[in-house]
């Protein structure tokens, strides 16, 4: 039959106490709990109990973090923890390169919003040279160069040597093959070397003449002038 509190041997019930149905179907005391607790069920089978708020926390990429603001170890009923990590490739967009990956000792050329381009590395002694603003550089054999080139050091070439402007060098040049002297206008190279102790200028036209505006000082026996090593000329003073 219906009963009154007064009825029930609950003692003193403070302020605020919450009051729940016990095992024998009588009425239990929760009490308060502290500020900031929440009541947690527990089940059919246990009374329901004051917890306290659980933390929010974060496992940080080498390359992604997140920072937390507000109250996070307080933030949820139970403690969660995200971890961040990395999905594919970073966008040149967004200040990567767009690549998974770049070959060993290859050169990085930009592409505009698009992924980097990779150079792929080329056998010792090769030069890159530039195609301009609209093209990709190109490792080249040979030195092509339209500009004037100045050396106070000692120049050692080894390969192809083409220069458009002037050069100059204030130091000795040594040339490991044959100095290559090129008519545009007639496409005929003629060529400067040395060779077994003979220093030998090379025409490949019967009409190629030397010019010389002072002396020509010879210290050598002999001169290969002509369009064959075999044009010899013997000078034993003052050319």
């Amino acid at each position: 039959m219906p009963f009154s509190i007064s009825e029930v041997a609950l003692g003193t019930i403070n302020q605020y106490n919450l009051l729940i149905g016990t095992a024998n179907k009588g009425i239990g005391n929760l009490g308060t709990g502290n500020s900031g607790q929440y009541l947690k069920s527990n089940g059919a089978s246990s009374n329901p109990s004051w917890t306290s708020p659980a933390a929010l926390s974060v496992n940080n990429d080498t390359n992604v973090t997140i920072s937390l603001t507000g109250n996070p170890t307080t933030a949820l009923l139970n403690s969660t923890a995200m971890t961040l990590g990395w999905n594919g490739q970073l966008s040149v967009g967004r200040g990567g390169t767009g690549r998974s990956g770049i070959e060993s000792n290859s050169i990085i050329v930009g592409n505009g919003s698009s992924s980097f381009t990779a150079i792929a590395p080329v056998p010792e002694g090769q030069v890159l040279i530039s195609k301009g603003a609209t093209s990709v550089p190109l490792w080249s054999k040979n030195l092509w160069l339209n500009g004037d080139i100045q050396t106070t050091g000692t120049a050692s070439i080894g390969t192809d040597f083409t220069v458009n402007g002037t050069s100059t060098f204030n130091d000795n040049v040594f040339m490991h093959r044959n100095l290559m002297l090129y008519d545009i206008k007639n496409s005929i190279y003629s060529s400067l070397f040395y060779n077994n102790g003979k220093f030998v200028i090379e025409f490949n036209s019967p009409t190629d003449t030397i010019y010389s505006n002072g002396n020509m000082n010879i210290q050598g026996s002999q001169i290969y002038f002509g369009q064959y090593t075999t044009d010899i000329v013997h000078v034993y003073g003052t050319l």
